[in-house]
């Protein structure tokens, strides 16, 4: 079981990482829709937001399916081994 909630524990870090990108993607945004940035400040808010755009469409794919093959192998290793 000791096994289980690491697996979990792993979920629970991706799932506030997720959140954290989103949270700064909208605090980004909003900082760029306001007068108070000027045009170097502006350029990095927007390079950074074209940045982690490419992070949903590219890389979570990618660590989603690493994340459920490693849940599949851990419960096949964990109870394929009980049943013999």
């Amino acid at each position: 079981m000791a096994d289980l909630n690491k697996v979990i524990q792993y979920i629970m870090v991706l799932v506030i990482a997720g959140m954290f990108l989103g949270i700064g993607v909208t605090v980004l945004n909003s900082l760029a829709d306001s007068s108070a940035t000027s045009g170097t400040a502006e350029t990095a808010i927007n390079n950074t937001v074209t940045a982690i755009a490419t992070i949903p469409s590219t890389w979570l794919p990618i660590l989603v399916i690493v994340a459920m093959a490693g849940i599949v192998i851990f419960l096949i290793t964990k109870f394929g081994s009980n049943s013999q």
